[in-house]
C-alpha cells in the first residue's frame, strides 16, 4: 500500500448514538475522493446477487420486502465489516468471478486506491465513496452460500450492508440455523457482533425491523411503487422478470389480485413498446 494514500485521509472519531463507543472516520482528501468517485461506475459492473439490497437501484425497502409476513426474523450483524475487508479479499472475488478482459484488469489495478493502511492493517476506509461497492463485491460470496442454504431451509434472505436477515413464515424457528450462518460468516473471515445477532418474533417485544424499515409498517402503496419501478427497469432493458420481483408479485397477488394483474399488464406493455 503506497505511503501517500495514508497521508491523503483526515482521520478522526465521532460519538455513536446511545453508546459510549466512538466511530472511526477515514475521510479521503478532495483529490483522492474525486478519483475514487470515478471508479464507482467501474466496480458497479461486478454482478451482485439478488440478495444484496444495497446496490445501485435498490434500497432499504428491497431488503425488507422479502420478509413480509414473517413470523420469525433472524438478524446477524458483521462486526467492524470495513476494517476486516482486505485488498486480497477484493482481489480474489474479482479475479475468481469476473470474466477476463480489460475491465477486469482495470478493477484489479485500481484496488489500491480504494484501501487505506491504518495502524499497520490494510482496510476499507469508512469515508471513501468506493467502500460500499467493494464491500458488496467481497460479501457477495457470503450472499451466495447463505442464499442457497436459505432455499434449502425454506427461508427468505437479504443483506443490507453488514446486516444479514433471514426469515420464515413457519410457526417454529430452527435454532440450529443461527450457528450455521455464524460458521459461514466467520469462515469467510468476518467476526460476528453477538449483541446484535438474535431472533425476533413471537414472544419478543422488539419489532421486526430490516434496514431501518419496520415490517409491520410497510404500506401496500409502497410495495406497489417498488414493484412498478422494478418492472419498468426490467422492461426498458428487455429483461425477464427475475426471481426477487416474482416473489414481490406473488405477495401482491396473495393480498390484491387486481393490482397484481395491473402490474403484470404494465410490464408486458412496456416490454412490447421497447421491442417495437
Amino acid at each position: 500500500m503506497p505511503e501517500r494514500l495514508q497521508k491523503n485521509y483526515d482521520i478522526y472519531y465521532i460519538g455513536q448514538k446511545n453508546s459510549n463507543k466512538k466511530r472511526l472516520i477515514q475521510q479521503p482528501s478532495p483529490e483522492l475522493k474525486n478519483k475514487q468517485k470515478k471508479l464507482i461506475s467501474l466496480y458497479e459492473l461486478y454482478p451482485l446477487p439478488p440478495a444484496c439490497a444495497c446496490k445501485k437501484g435498490s434500497g432499504p425497502l428491497d431488503a425488507a420486502l422479502p420478509h413480509l409476513g414473517a413470523k420469525y426474523l433472524l438478524k446477524v450483524d458483521i462486526s467492524n465489516c470495513y476494517q476486516n475487508i482486505t485488498p486480497y479479499m477484493a482481489y480474489e472475488a474479482i479475479n475468481r468471478n469476473f470474466p477476463q478482459g480489460n475491465i477486469k484488469k482495470q478493477m484489479l489495478e485500481n484496488l489500491d486506491t480504494c484501501f487505506i493502511n491504518w495502524e499497520g492493517k490494510n482496510m476499507l476506509p469508512t469515508g471513501a465513496p468506493t467502500s460500499p461497492i467493494i464491500c458488496n463485491i467481497v460479501l457477495s460470496r457470503i450472499d451466495y452460500y447463505i442464499s442457497k442454504a436459505a432455499v434449502r431451509w425454506g427461508y427468505q434472505y437479504s443483506r443490507y450492508m453488514d446486516d444479514l436477515n433471514l426469515s420464515t413464515t413457519a410457526d417454529k424457528r430452527d435454532w440450529a440455523i443461527i450457528e450455521t450462518i455464524k460458521g459461514m460468516v466467520i469462515g469467510a473471515g468476518f467476526p460476528i457482533n453477538k449483541k446484535k445477532t438474535k431472533w425476533y418474533g413471537k414472544g419478543n417485544n422488539d419489532a421486526k425491523i430490516v434496514a431501518g424499515v419496520s415490517l409491520e409498517s410497510i404500506s401496500r402503496r409502497q410495495i406497489k411503487r417498488l414493484i412498478r419501478a422494478r418492472l419498468q427497469n426490467l422492461a426498458i432493458n428487455a429483461q425477464p422478470i427475475d426471481s426477487v420481483t416474482n416473489g414481490y408479485l406473488a405477495y401482491i397477488k396473495s393480498i390484491d389480485e387486481v393490482t397484481y394483474h395491473k402490474l403484470s399488464e404494465y410490464y408486458h406493455k412496456k416490454l412490447s413498446y421497447v421491442s417495437m
